[in-house]
């Protein structure tokens, strides 16, 4: 059956072409040339019509990339900018898990102290000097210490620069001149107490 059409199809394909051949031969010298100009001038229009579609296509696709390049690079961004907000956001409920409901500063400068060895020979409230700008709802503590080691007051600092709104402002080390592995140290930490 696909054979049938086939060969009806090519036979109509033929006689048309017969028609068209008799059509031509008939036609004299001037009315030939002036079919083969709008034959050429038709072939020409149907061939800029479509490059100027093709490359219509093309500069959409490519603008369309580039749309779609900028929308993955702003998704990107957001997306690390979360993992950082996410990041910081663990972190702030870490370093406010250490401080506790009950928060006493003073008490709690102690016992970062005792935990690393080191006994606070003295603690006095120091005064926020206006000149640093400090804020109303931050304190001030002196803390002196005697006899402790590097390795010990490096902790204890560390420990204390982990903890939220707490900060070491001022920091005096000075080594025994009987016994330089023994150190003494005068700091002032200070609290923001709204954290």
């Amino acid at each position: 059956m696909l054979r049938q059409w086939k060969d009806r199809l090519a036979e109509k394909i033929d006689e048309s072409q017969e028609k068209v051949r008799a059509q031509w031969l008939a036609l004299n010298e001037r009315e030939k040339k002036i079919i083969t100009t709008l034959a050429g001038l038709v072939a020409v229009l149907i061939f800029a019509v479509g490059v100027k579609e093709t490359s219509s296509v093309f500069t959409h696709v490519a603008s369309q990339s580039e749309s779609n390049i900028k929308n993955l690079e702003k998704i990107q961004n957001y997306v690390q900018e979360l993992h950082a907000q996410g990041s910081e956001l663990m972190r702030y409920e870490r370093l406010s898990s250490k401080r506790g409901e009950n928060f006493v500063f003073s008490a709690f400068i102690e016992s970062e102290a005792k935990k690393f060895g080191l006994n606070i020979a003295k603690t006095s409230p120091a005064k926020v000097l206006a000149e640093d700008k400090a804020e109303k709802s931050e304190e001030w503590l002196e803390i002196q210490i005697k006899d402790g080691s590097l390795d010990s007051i490096v902790k204890f600092l560390a420990s204390i620069e982990e903890t939220l709104g707490l900060g070491v402002i001022e920091l005096n080390l000075k080594t025994q001149f009987q016994d330089v592995t023994k150190i003494d140290m005068t700091a002032v930490i200070s609290n923001k107490k709204n954290v």
